[in-house]
């Protein structure tokens, strides 16, 4: 009876820690990490792969300038008969050191995409590389550059 009691407890609760866990500010990126050195410029060229989901960037914008903290939503599309596989999921900062960023983005992560309400992040332009794949064994990489003011 008693472990009845607490898992309709815990169902009644756990849309709240839902909702309220994307209305967290996450620190994506550091002060620390932002000042670190550029990465060369042919050091991540031709890294994008594209035989796995289709990786697209909803918010925020990248063809335009953010202020902190700002807001991210990923979507993954699988292809035809293709599942996710959250597996290959990574998210790395490319600095002059690769900086992995995957635990802290992946709590706001699922199958179906990235969702972070508040992505805290140093001024400055930031590349980050995105790769996610599928059962299959197609992985896609993109890299998308985002500028905060």
């Amino acid at each position: 009876m008693k472990s009845v009691l607490l898992l309709t407890i815990c169902l009644i609760l756990w849309p709240n820690f839902v909702t309220n866990a994307t209305d967290l500010t996450v620190a994506l990126i550091t002060d620390e990490e932002g000042a670190l050195q550029e990465a060369p410029l042919l050091r991540y060229r031709g890294i994008e792969l594209n035989d796995g989901p289709d990786i697209r960037i909803v918010e925020p914008d990248t063809n335009m300038e953010h202020k902190s903290p700002i807001k991210i939503l990923i979507q993954f599309i699988p292809r035809e008969g293709r599942e996710i596989d959250l597996s290959k999921f990574k998210v790395e900062y490319l600095k002059l050191i690769t900086i992995d960023l995957t635990s802290r983005i992946l709590p706001y992560t699922n199958k179906e995409m990235v969702k972070v309400d508040k992505a805290e992040m140093p001024r400055g332009k930031h590349k980050i590389k995105i790769t996610i794949g599928d059962t299959q064994g197609g992985i896609t990489r993109r890299v998308v550059e985002l500028k905060i003011i």
